[in-house]
């Protein structure tokens, strides 16, 4: 994936929430800067904002958050949390495992739990040998 690639794709996210015209409804045209594009090892980050912001310096109508982050594995773009510069959260990721399925909504489903198990947890069970209630949510202590 390239750069240009990043950039329609983060543009066509962005697209996706609030229309094909790029214009948001209380802080109005949003724009890719492209000229601060920068790579990362899992995805490229690109930035975004308003019109009004960039060029006038308007904070009340700057875009936040303002980064997407754009999978090179070509997983969905998503905006990546705001608690941690992109890089550094990145940087986390790589170190886990390098996996943006749960950020870019892909995650595998956990496995299920049998409906027996469930109804065993939260009933419990009487212990056919010794008689005693076992388990359950309103008596969990079982024999001792």
């Amino acid at each position: 994936m390239q750069k240009q690639d990043a950039v329609a794709i983060a543009t066509r996210f962005i697209a996706d929430q609030v229309g094909p015209e790029l214009i948001h409804p209380v802080v109005g045209r949003l724009v890719v800067e492209e000229e601060f594009v920068s790579e990362h090892e899992l995805a490229w980050i690109v930035p975004f904002n308003s019109v009004a912001f960039l060029e006038d310096g308007d904070f009340d109508k700057a875009c936040i958050p303002s980064v997407i982050a754009v999978p090179r594995n070509g997983l969905p773009a998503f905006l990546p949390p705001s608690s941690l510069p992109v890089r550094e959260f990145l940087d986390e990721v790589v170190a886990g495992g390098g996996d943006l399925g749960e950020w870019t909504g892909t995650a595998p489903e956990p496995p299920a739990i049998p409906a027996s198990v469930h109804e065993q947890v939260r009933h419990g069970h009487l212990d056919p040998e010794t008689g005693n209630f076992t388990g359950g949510h309103t008596r969990g202590d079982g024999p001792r």
